[in-house]
């Protein structure tokens, strides 16, 4: 959903709340003023009064001169007027949650996290990727891509995890049950090899998954 949809929705689940217990309100004074009975609600008469008061209800700016009544005739309204407030709560916190995960996107995110310009290729280990991919050309089965997973180790030798943040050197070891076990940077590029280097994640603040990607 766009920027301007998002917002557009919160304003009308807003006014919507708004319109519909200021109807409510409306509808209960109007019963009341057939009856003889007080309004329950000082100054209020008309529906655009009623709306105010359902905007100060819900958003709990103060009474002023709109202001309920505790006489026995008006529980209805009262309870109305509670049952705003309680659906005014949830509606913030709803729209609270849903604002803090589009501000907080996982993509968004994963935007920060940032790769070496290059790898680096010594004579036993080798800084590599997650996963490498080589691409084909039979004539028969047309273009395809093949992916093959890399084991990983961390510069102690450990498992490759490290926190968001702070510098970690992945290393893959080249050896015979490696893929790229008697390869050379020729044969890998007149293979068309491309090495994805893919890093996946979780947020601590919004516990939701982030991906860092980069290619060689």
């Amino acid at each position: 959903v766009r920027h301007w949809r998002f917002f557009l929705i919160i304003i009308v689940v807003y006014l919507s709340q708004f319109l519909a217990f200021a109807g409510v309100y409306t509808g209960i004074i109007y019963s009341h003023i057939e009856s003889s009975q007080d309004t329950c609600i000082a100054g209020m008469d008309t529906y655009l009064q009623a709306i105010w008061f359902s905007v100060q209800t819900s958003m709990t700016i103060g009474y002023g001169k709109l202001s309920p009544s505790s006489k026995p005739h008006c529980t209805l309204i009262n309870s109305f007027i509670a049952m705003q407030a309680v659906i005014s709560l949830l509606i913030d916190y709803a729209l609270l949650g849903c604002l803090y995960a589009r501000i907080s996107r996982p993509t968004a995110r994963g935007r920060t996290i940032v790769f070496s310009p290059g790898l680096t290729c010594h004579q036993v280990r080798a800084i590599l990727a997650i996963e490498w991919t080589r691409r084909g050309n039979n004539e028969d089965e047309g273009s395809a891509y093949r992916f093959l997973e890399l084991d990983l180790e961390a510069e102690d030798g450990g498992k490759p995890t490290g926190f968001l943040g702070l510098p970690l050197n992945i290393r893959h070891l080249i050896t015979k049950e490696s893929p790229l076990y008697g390869l050379s940077v020729m044969d890998m590029e007149q293979k068309g090899m491309e090495i994805l280097v893919m890093l996946d994640g979780i947020d601590a603040s919004t516990s939701c998954n982030i991906q860092g990607r980069a290619h060689e």
